[in-house]
């Protein structure tokens, strides 16, 4: 039974701590509110007005595939374009990306992310590229500047290069088997209409050639079509404008002003409201000292 009136009690008096610190505080701000209510007003009139100030940025991202080197390889080139960037290394990213550096300037952050975040020595999945322009104009001059940037590298230029003549060589002798074998195929076709006689050293299949006619004019597709794509970077989706600013943001700086200004006025608040005590201590005990000392009564 004790203990539960224990609990009661113990509750009831946290209840009433609670509420006494509430009512303090709502007597704080009432006795300082021309202190407070300022401080709020100037807090949201700085926000707004940074909000209008400040250059929006935009964000966007381009998914890309990695075709001469991986994509790790790719990223950490990124990630070294990121600081010459925050170093704002302007010259330095013009001569990489070929363009002006009055363009540069309106890049402002760029980053690569993997797409599968484990690691593969050769992954297919690709990765993205995430910027953060000044400009939506800028976006496509930026695509192209990304690309061009990664084919001027003596390594990915000799791997590319490389790949393109073994490509083309294959493509040469498949275009030689294929028109030997459609010579022979139609050799073929004329004897059995009658219109050549048989030669003794035709001894062929007519299905098998055309089975293999299929496989190689198959296979001379894909490599052509190999050699087409043979770039540094494969572009899967490009960039896109959003007209929404990803930088500032509205309720972000509402939110730091706010608090900032309200703690620099219960600052300020504190400082008065201590200043006042101490007054007040001072007077009292000016007003003690000059008080008549009591007489002693002798028994």
């Amino acid at each position: 039974m004790s203990n539960n009136q224990k609990q009661v009690s113990g509750s009831a008096s946290d209840d009433i701590d609670l509420l006494l610190l509430l009512e303090r505080s709502l007597w704080f701000f009432r006795k300082y509110r021309l202190v407070f209510i300022p401080a709020i007003i100037l807090g949201i009139a700085l926000a707004i007005t940074g909000y209008l100030l400040i250059p929006k940025t935009y964000s966007s991202r381009l998914v890309a595939h990695a075709v001469a080197i991986t994509n790790q390889e790719h990223i950490q080139i990124i990630d070294n374009w990121n600081r010459l960037l925050k170093e704002n290394e302007y010259g330095e990213l013009s001569k990489i990306f070929g363009l002006p550096q009055t363009e540069m300037r309106k890049l402002k952050k760029i980053k690569g992310t993997e797409i599968q975040k484990i690691f593969s020595p050769v992954n297919p999945n690709g990765f993205y590229i995430d910027v953060e322009v000044t400009d939506n104009q800028f976006l496509p001059l930026l695509q192209k500047g990304i690309v061009d940037a990664f084919e001027k590298s003596d390594y990915i230029k000799k791997r590319l290069e490389y790949k393109r003549t073994r490509l083309k060589e294959l493509i040469n002798k498949l275009e030689i088997e294929v028109k030997k074998i459609d010579s022979t195929k139609q050799n073929l076709e004329n004897i059995i209409k009658g219109k050549e006689k048989p030669s003794s050293s035709l001894i062929v299949d007519g299905s098998s050639i055309s089975r293999q006619l299929v496989e190689l004019n198959d296979k001379l597709y894909q490599l052509k079509e190999e050699l087409n794509f043979t770039t540094s970077l494969q572009v899967l989706q490009s960039f896109a404008a959003f007209h929404k600013p990803a930088n500032p943001k509205l309720a972000v700086l509402l939110l730091i002003g706010l608090v900032g200004f309200t703690a620099l006025a219960f600052f300020i608040a504190l400082l008065m409201h201590l200043n006042k005590k101490l007054k007040d201590r001072r007077r009292m005990l000016v007003v003690k000292r000059s008080e008549p000392a009591k007489p002693v009564l002798n028994e």
